[in-house]
């Protein structure tokens, strides 16, 4: 494939610098090749480590962190909201890009001079009063509020709070230079009384005689994950977000035993 110029092979110094330096060098490389090559596709192999030699195989789309990263999205969501004039947390739980520790350490900004976390502020005033027009009262009775790291995965780093003063000292403390703080969905659409996520597959392509200009199609089939545990909102208030967080992991990893039958965890679904 990189003979017939589909793919681009993009080499990596090791161990590999995974500092915020060390992946914008890195990205600044790619988009050199891209344009120099006119290839939008990027493939990497990394080793880990020098004492471990599997390699690991990376591919990546360049240009797609308005999808793939978290503050990202959320502007490409908001925008999009905007210019289709759709309400812009219909489909998707209030959400703020807040700056973490290490930008405001950089910027040498108080976080309490932010004027990103100053609205994160009037929002949760707002959902405590019971005035936010997006949050309903019931949605907002316990008023937790999450953090996510902007470039994180699979839960990592995720912080849950419903004080306010909380957040921004786990945000302020941190070395994550973006967060997304979000709303939390104190009563979520559930499966069996359990918390769950959908997986399905899907191609979108260009359709400029189509309304939406876009082409959707759909693999049929898909599988749905739940959380191990029954969803309750007092327990979410003691225990926090990292039990829940256990929890679907040890759902996503539950396999038959002959101790007992297997948790159930996952399910087909068919589109």
């Amino acid at each position: 494939l990189a003979d017939r110029g589909v793919w681009h092979d993009a080499a990596l110094d090791e161990p590999p610098d995974v500092s915020l330096e060390g992946r914008n060098r890195l990205n600044e490389q790619c988009q050199r090749a891209v344009q120099k090559s006119g290839l939008a596709f990027i493939w990497r192999h990394l080793t880990p480590s020098r004492t471990d030699t599997s390699a690991l195989v990376i591919n990546k789309w360049v240009g797609m962190e308005c999808l793939t990263a978290k503050d990202q999205m959320l502007k490409t969501l908001l925008a999009y909201a905007t210019q289709h004039g759709l309400p812009r947390f219909d489909s998707i739980p209030v959400s703020l890009e807040v700056p973490g520790g290490a930008s405001l350490r950089l910027a040498g900004t108080p976080i309490a001079d932010s004027s990103a976390w100053r609205a994160l502020q009037h929002a949760h005033a707002a959902v405590a009063d019971g005035s936010h027009p997006d949050v309903t009262l019931s949605d907002g009775q316990a008023n937790l509020w999450l953090l996510k790291p902007s470039r994180g995965c699979g839960g990592t780093g995720i912080f849950i709070d419903s004080d306010i003063q909380a957040l921004m000292d786990y945000a302020s403390n941190s070395a994550v230079g973006c967060w997304v703080a979000q709303k939390y969905l104190e009563r979520p659409l559930l499966f069996d009384g359990r918390k769950f996520d959908m997986r399905v597959w899907a191609l979108v392509s260009s359709a400029p005689e189509t309304a939406l200009g876009l082409e959707v199609r759909v693999y049929r089939e898909g599988y749905l994950r739940t959380s191990s545990e029954q969803y309750s909102l007092q327990r979410k208030v003691s225990d926090g977000f990292h039990g829940e967080k256990d929890n679907i992991s040890r759902a996503r990893c539950a396999k038959a035993s002959p101790d007992g039958p297997a948790i159930v965890s996952k399910y087909r679904l068919l589109v």
